[in-house]
């Protein structure tokens, strides 16, 4: 999930900090009360930094959330407003077909329709050694387009990392990203391929 909040505009800002609960109480206080937590990911110094992810939460439950500005002695001096969202798994984007292509290989995937604010980029990852290959986790990209409605992608020949001869795990992920940190919102399923 996105988690958003305004720029705090006063005085004595040391850091950010968003607390989650699975009721609407978020009492305005650190250490976090009242089954609150901090679940990691949206401390930040820099008050220009107004958004985080939460990858953390279990599918299809509600979660409730709440940002502060804090001063460097942990006291609160801003808060937003408690917002909710419900946790999804990452959306499905199958089949991922590739095939030969005259201009090099032909990837072809179903566009994500999720929200537009759920989408910053395609990451078309492929790895030879990795049958579980994402771009969260390091390994290598062939592709990637920030165009939500695009559903194939031809690479060309003579990629640096599609070697021919080479066998890979590829796969296609919506990565979106925020100012503290990115998550996966969808991706097809792995599949092989053995390059030409």
């Amino acid at each position: 999930m996105v988690i958003q909040w305004s720029k705090y505009q006063g005085a004595d800002f040391n850091h950010y900090t968003t607390l989650r609960n699975t009721t609407n109480n978020i009492p305005l206080a650190y250490p976090p009360q009242g089954g609150a937590v901090d679940f990691g990911g949206t401390y930040t110094t820099d008050f220009t930094k107004l958004s985080a992810v939460d990858a953390t939460g279990t599918p299809f439950t509600t979660y409730y959330y709440r940002a502060m500005a804090f001063d460097l002695n942990d006291q609160v001096i801003g808060a937003s407003a408690v917002g909710s969202a419900q946790a999804k798994p990452a959306a499905d984007l199958d089949p991922l077909t590739v095939a030969p292509d005259a201009g090099g290989t032909l990837f072809s995937w179903n566009p994500y329709i999720g929200p537009p604010g759920c989408f910053t980029y395609y990451k078309l990852v492929a790895s030879p050694t990795n049958p579980n290959p994402s771009y969260l986790n390091g390994d290598p990209y062939l592709w990637a387009g920030s165009t939500q409605t695009d559903g194939s992608v031809v690479v060309p020949p003579g990629h640096p990392q599609f070697v021919s001869g080479q066998t890979y795990y590829i796969r296609i992920q919506v990565i979106r990203t925020t100012d503290l940190g990115a998550f996966v919102a969808a991706q097809t399923d792995v599949t092989t391929y053995l390059v030409p």
